[in-house]
């Protein structure tokens, strides 16, 4: 349902402007109240403060210093999810891939480029990936309103119709964010507010089969907390095969066992030899 992907957007805050030589700084006026300004210097004796910011002294003269610009995030165009330690794995099957470049492993991931047949491909063919995202952005994340924000930033509109579904999938904690259904319903209602203010019409959950689905996921970056907003391209996770309906008491997973055989070694550069599974279950490991 997605017509083209946008350029990455980079989300930064800007910097405190008019502040008076002789006056403290106001509090910046935003959604959910007042957000006082802290700055990054060091305190003065006599000013300051007690989270460390500027108290401008009448008549010193000194200026408050700007605060520190958000780093900025490289997004490569898609990501493809694994669980650890089976990036290296993964990888070897993306550049096995026709149309497949720049495959870089990340901790649980691996990023990789290509044109729209590269996405097809991976989801098709990938047997230890769990997911291929489409990146969108990689935004500083100081609490639900810097959340709210950023999702509004984006160009929802240019992915999901007004009439359409949408499901989004939350992970991580941050600032005043420790729920990941608190946080999917933070994203839900940036990209329903946009639409309607756009379209004049909200789209809706669905939960089973929807239109779009959106994976936010929050992570540490040193003492700062940052957000990745992404498309999910895959749709149900890839290790439902298709070939079952249900598995066993403790059942392991499709990709799991994929990347086990794979790093077996099984069938490379020799004579196919049979396997004995004792312990097999509903049969997992073989028919992977």
């Amino acid at each position: 349902t997605w017509a083209r992907w946008p350029a990455p957007t980079p989300v930064e805050a800007p910097p405190a402007r008019g502040a008076s030589r002789d006056r403290q700084i106001q509090p910046q006026q935003g959604r959910g109240g007042a957000r006082p300004f802290v700055g990054n210097a060091e305190r003065r004796p006599g000013g300051g403060d007690a989270r460390g910011g500027y108290a401008s002294q009448p008549g010193c003269g000194e200026r408050p210093q700007r605060p520190t610009p958000a780093r900025q995030v490289s997004l490569p165009r898609y990501l493809a999810l694994a669980p650890r330690p089976t990036e290296p794995l993964l990888a070897a099957e993306l550049r096995a891939l026709p149309g497949v470049t720049d495959v870089v492993e990340r901790p649980g991931a691996v990023a990789f480029n290509g044109d729209r047949a590269a996405l097809y491909r991976a989801n098709l063919w990938l047997r230890c990936a769990t997911r291929v995202l489409v990146p969108l952005a990689d935004v500083p994340c100081e609490g639900p309103e810097a959340l709210y924000d950023a999702v509004s930033a984006l160009s929802w509109e240019e992915h999901l119709s007004a009439t359409g579904t949408l499901m989004v999938s939350a992970h991580g904690q941050g600032p005043g964010l420790n729920n990941g259904v608190f946080i999917a319903q933070r994203v839900k209602d940036a990209v329903v507010d946009r639409l309607r203010t756009h379209r004049g019409e909200r789209p809706s959950v669905d939960l089973r089969q929807p239109d779009l689905r959106i994976n936010v996921q929050l992570y540490a970056d040193g003492a700062a907390t940052r957000c990745a907003i992404a498309l999910d391209s895959s749709g149900a996770p890839l290790h439902q095969r298709g070939y079952r309906s249900g598995g066993g008491l403790a059942p392991l997973k499709e990709t799991l066992a994929a990347a086990i055989v794979s790093a077996a070694g099984y069938g490379i550069g020799e004579p196919l030899v049979p396997v004995v599974d004792l312990c097999c279950g509903s049969g997992t490991l073989l028919i992977e």
